[in-house]
């Protein structure tokens, strides 16, 4: 027989919290998207499009003062490096907190190294699968570490 995992429940086990699973809500992990370009219409259809295709996430583009599980540094440039020391310190990794800072791009070589340099965890290629983007972001909340 198989079984049918829908909803809640998925995105519970996607995020190792199945014993959150009935009447309360599982707590979905919260990702700021940070943009290089910050174009408010198209940044608002990819928020969109995320919460369609990965919703294990609840992906954000405000910084609301809550905690945030991961930050997406969409679209490293050559004046990136200073806003992910930015990001870094806006959101470092506590003892409470996970806080992982995922760098995407597709520059000229090296952008990777130096975005790690400037603090990022991460640093994928894009354009990357989605399915390889939520398990970046979803990395920390399994007790991964940065290789």
């Amino acid at each position: 027989m198989v079984q049918q995992i829908v909803g809640a429940e998925l995105a519970a086990r996607i995020v190792g919290r199945a014993d959150e699973v009935g009447p309360q809500r599982a707590r979905r992990p919260r990702c700021l998207i940070a943009v290089a370009r910050s174009e408010r219409g198209l940044s608002r259809c990819l928020v969109d499009q995320l919460a369609f295709e990965v919703p294990a996430i609840d992906f954000v583009l405000a910084d609301d003062g809550r905690p945030f599980d991961a930050v997406w540094c969409c679209g490293f440039e050559s004046d990136s490096p200073a806003r992910v020391r930015a990001l870094r310190a806006a959101h470092p990794p506590t003892s409470s907190t996970q806080s992982l800072l995922l760098v995407s791009g597709s520059g000229a070589r090296g952008w990777q190294r130096a975005a790690r340099y400037a603090g990022a965890d991460l640093a994928l290629s894009w354009s990357t699968s989605l399915a390889g983007l939520q398990d970046a972001l979803l990395r920390r909340r399994a007790g991964e570490r940065r290789a």
